[in-house]
């Protein structure tokens, strides 16, 4: 099935935002709402990060202004967020009283 111009840039919203959630839930910026703590998970930000890096490759020259503009933005954020995560000692866990960004908002912590 075939979507629209709009019905595509939709759904490309919905793939970035999808990816970034998982990586703020990944670097334990978020809390796991199942476990109530959060989980950092590196391994699986840095594949998050690295899909969302694929796909700013593969759609180059295809993307609008607007979804450009949101997907580097996002990996900006996402990349600065996950080396200041790497750069902490292993054992060490956000603050879970910190607010966790809005999804899609792009925001660092």
């Amino acid at each position: 099935m075939e979507g629209t111009g709009l019905h595509d840039e939709a759904l490309f919203e919905y793939l970035i935002g999808r990816f970034e959630t998982e990586t703020w839930f990944a670097l334990g910026k978020i809390v796991n709402p199942a476990t109530g703590q959060p989980e950092r998970r590196l391994e699986l930000a840095k594949l998050a990060i690295d899909v969302l890096g694929m796909l700013e490759r593969r759609t180059d020259g295809r993307r609008s202004d607007a979804e450009s503009r949101r997907l580097r933005s996002t990996l900006m954020t996402l990349r600065m967020n996950y080396v200041e995560e790497m750069s902490k000692p292993e054992a060490a866990a956000p603050d879970a009283s910190e607010p966790a960004p809005s999804e899609g908002s792009g925001e660092p912590v």
